[in-house]
């Protein structure tokens, strides 16, 4: 499959983006849109490359069971700056590596132009970026991919604090 699966969620609105993907969950069907199933998968006949591996997917399976257990407690509403110290707190009681904030050279041509900035960088593997808006738009995913792209890394988490009602993962 070349876009993320989306599934309903109570509480937080999350997207899965590994990097081989070219996300477009916006173009997608309702029907598509509203699939329940696992995280995201490639078909068989798309793969290009090898999926992420068992304690990849356990490691993002922690984030989003923490971000849902912030989400609980806080609910919508608040800044991105007080999930991320939420998240962190989170994740620190379930033992999980991580780190804030993580500087991350962009370079153009093999020429260092600047530095992004990650969220999370989560076991050294996952990237995490958070959100607090009304919904994510096309520009939140490819920021995620641009991360993915230049920290080198194979997945990354979108998670939005602010869906009211329902979420998406």
């Amino acid at each position: 499959r070349r876009h993320t699966r989306l599934r309903t969620v109570t509480g937080v609105q999350t997207c899965a983006l590994p990097i081989w993907l070219a996300p477009r969950p916006w173009r997608q069907s309702p029907a598509r849109q509203s699939d329940l199933g696992a995280v995201n998968r490639q078909g068989a006949q798309d793969a290009k490359l090898p999926e992420p591996d068992g304690e990849l997917d356990q490691v993002a399976r922690v984030v989003v069971d923490a971000a849902l257990e912030v989400h609980r407690i806080l609910g919508p509403g608040l800044l991105e700056s007080v999930y991320e110290q939420a998240l962190g707190v989170e994740l620190g009681l379930r033992a999980v590596r991580f780190a804030r904030q993580v500087p991350v050279a962009v370079t153009y041509k093999s020429v260092a132009i600047g530095e992004a900035r990650l969220d999370f960088l989560v076991a050294e593997r996952l990237v995490v970026e958070l959100k607090a808006c009304p919904s994510l738009l096309p520009i939140h995913l490819a920021q995620v991919l641009s991360y993915l792209k230049a920290s080198e890394r194979a997945l990354g988490l979108l998670i939005n604090f602010n869906e009211i009602g329902r979420a998406h993962v």
